[in-house]
């Protein structure tokens, strides 16, 4: 058989750095390579989540709040939905992101308050922390007509 050209295989090399063709015994080919940061989550910036997550915002999460998301994970993951609490380090935004977050949200310092930040990168909604509920959460992510299409493509496990 023929061998294949310096050039092609120069070209299947870079393909397969850049995740395009078959990947090599190299675990991480594929994945775009995320830069560490020092503290927060690094989570690129906003338009990195636009059309794929809708962002939670807890300006200053009081700690039974934090338990009462924690708690309703599953439910938070099913709908899309990425939290940051910015008080609390280990949910924190990386600074770039958190800049993006305030500018975008409009967050006020000193303001204990809950946004919901669409996926559309636009759509907000706000509660002061101490109204804040998820079942009130839940009800207006899932009455948002990009929602409701999500759950025809996906329909839930009803559970008994």
């Amino acid at each position: 058989g023929m061998r294949p050209s310096a050039r092609d295989r120069r070209l299947a090399i870079t393909m397969s750095a850049i995740g395009v063709g078959p990947p090599s015994s190299n675990s991480t080919a594929g994945r775009p390579t995320r830069w560490k940061q020092r503290s927060g989550i690094s989570a690129g910036t906003l338009n990195d989540f636009q059309w794929k997550q809708r962002l939670l915002v807890v300006t200053d999460g009081p700690a039974a709040l934090q338990k009462e998301l924690a708690k309703q994970e599953a439910g938070l993951i099913e709908r899309d939905v990425k939290v940051f609490i910015l008080n609390e380090p280990a949910k924190a935004p990386d600074k770039a992101l958190a800049a993006e977050l305030r500018e975008r949200l409009k967050i006020r310092d000193g303001l204990a308050e809950v946004l919901l930040l669409g996926k559309d990168g636009q759509t907000t909604l706000r509660w002061k922390a101490d109204e804040f509920s998820i079942a009130a959460l839940f009800a207006k992510i899932d009455a948002m007509p990009m929602r409701k299409a999500e759950m025809q493509e996906r329909p839930t496990p009803v559970t008994k």
